[in-house]
């Protein structure tokens, strides 16, 4: 079978399978990130757990790795279409996954972008001041350096790299879905769908992007017609 390794978000980690509707004849593994969010932050909290967040967010890479060089032992899955899929707060690292592990046929992006210090503090300023936001997407730019999305654009090709963006999304406007596609080398697809941002409880556009993913992965002899 075909494998997705889903990289879901930032409340979501393993439980991101739950919400893979539509699927059939697909081994689906989702692992679970090791730092809970808090429901809201104070400055002093977000400081508090940095170094937590900046544990977490590095060690998906090579945890994704060790996921691969498991589902290549399984004599059920197709180990020539395997499929890294991150969503929301997930799509960042896959750049980073792709161009250190090559074994993936497609690398996915739905509804996330490049430039963490520009994602950071667009998404701090909704709900704190100027002073909060630039602060925070300072440290945090310096914390996640290493994840920067754009500085593994072009690093990612040969391997095929399909986004899917909301073309209304609040969260991860239009620009830094753009800014990270245009490093990226080809092949490369970039799809929109006239939407916010992606939520779990928006069980209409979560089928619009499955569909819309399967409709690719078919078309790069990934997924079966049937899957």
């Amino acid at each position: 079978h075909p494998v997705v390794i889903l990289l879901g978000g930032k409340a979501t980690g393993k439980h991101a399978i739950d919400y893979a509707l539509d699927i059939r004849n697909v081994i689906i593994c989702a692992p679970d990130y090791p730092y809970s969010p808090r429901e809201s932050y104070t400055l002093g909290s977000f400081i508090a757990d940095l170094p937590d967040m900046r544990r977490a967010a590095l060690s998906m890479v090579p945890s994704v790795m060790l996921l691969t060089d498991y589902l290549w032992r399984r004599p059920d899955v197709d180990t020539s279409r395997i499929v890294l899929l991150g969503y929301s707060f997930g799509a960042p690292l896959i750049p980073c996954i792709a161009a250190y592990d090559k074994r993936a046929a497609v690398a996915a992006m739905v509804f996330g972008g490049g430039d963490l210090r520009g994602l950071i503090r667009h998404n701090v300023r909704r709900y704190k001041g100027l002073i909060v936001s630039e602060f925070v997407s300072l440290v945090g730019t310096v914390l996640l350096h290493p994840l920067e999305p754009r500085g593994y654009a072009d690093a990612i090709s040969p391997m095929p790299l399909v986004m899917i963006n909301g073309s209304e999304d609040e969260q991860v406007p239009p620009q830094y879905a753009r800014v990270f596609y245009r490093r990226a080398k080809e092949p490369k697809e970039l799809l929109w769908l006239k939407a916010h941002h992606v939520n779990p409880r928006n069980v209409d556009l979560t089928k619009q992007i499955v569909a819309t993913l399967k409709e690719r992965l078919v078309k790069l002899n990934v997924l079966s017609s049937d899957g």
